[in-house]
């Protein structure tokens, strides 16, 4: 009886033992997983780290729009925030245009290494234009400037740059090209009349022009032809008096005259 109560727990005992063996392995090799990412973090870090320090340092001076929204979109250079530290001073400074828009002019200003490497980039907004479109704008002209400094140090190595080419949808979106049956010919016919009178006088007048241009990337004809017609016309009357003997006889005379002006315009 002993000896079978002891064969049981060495078999208990046993099974035991082969079932946490794998949770122990696991264990271990989920230690070791864990060890690897926490080392590959750091390793990100530390080359974060190396990567900012060879970034050029840069100081906003921009309020018009959120800093930290650029930082999020630029993370390629250092941002200090003592100008004299500086590389780059960036400033911007903004204006309304005719159309109802926005002028937004960026002073790139090189310091240390970069002085006098200075530049002035501008973006314009439309009337219309949403908080977003503007703000990506301004990014979009931020980054274009900052390339030709961060092209002259290490950190360029770790940046790309696209070209987005447009596609087929872009191009049904674009406006087709016209056929112009009149090859390029615009023609303008002009014609007016005047007409005006009183009891004596009266008048009227013509007028009529008539242009041809074609405006070609490899000509410029402009011809024109124009003529005015004038013509006035008007009655006075004379008196004579004759005395006889019982009264005064007064013969009158109407007189009709046409005043006729004629021109005519030619040039090319």
């Amino acid at each position: 009886m002993r000896k079978y109560c002891f064969t049981s727990i060495v078999l208990i005992l046993t099974l035991v033992a082969m079932l946490a063996s794998p949770c122990v392995i696991h264990a271990q090799d989920g230690a070791k997983e864990s060890n690897i990412q926490t080392e590959n973090a750091q390793k990100i870090e530390k080359d974060s780290n190396k990567s900012q320090e060879k970034a050029i340092k840069v100081f906003l001076d921009i309020s018009e729009i959120d800093n930290e929204h650029i930082k999020r979109e630029i993370p390629f250079i250092d941002y200090v925030r003592d100008r004299k530290q500086a590389q780059i001073h960036i400033m911007m400074t903004t204006q309304l245009t005719g159309s109802g828009g926005k002028e937004y002019s960026l002073f790139f200003i090189g310091q240390e290494e970069f002085n006098g490497q200075n530049a002035t980039l501008i973006y314009v907004s439309k009337q219309d234009d949403t908080e977003e479109v503007i703000r990506s704008g301004i990014i979009k002209v931020l980054k274009a400037g900052l390339i030709p400094y961060v092209v002259k140090t290490p950190s360029f190595k770790d940046i790309d740059i696209f070209y987005q080419k447009k596609t087929m949808q872009n191009k049904r979106d674009a406006p087709t090209d016209v056929i112009d049956k009149w090859d390029s010919w615009v023609f303008n016919i002009n014609a007016n009349s005047v007409f005006g009178g009183e009891e004596s006088t009266s008048y009227y007048s013509l007028y009529g022009s008539f242009s041809a241009d074609r405006v070609t990337p490899e000509w410029k004809i402009s011809t024109a032809i124009s003529s005015d017609y004038y013509k006035e016309k008007f009655e006075f009357e004379t008196k004579s008096s004759i005395k006889d003997k019982s009264e005064d006889n007064k013969n009158s005379s109407k007189y009709e005259i046409e005043n006729i002006r004629r021109s005519h315009t030619y040039f090319s």
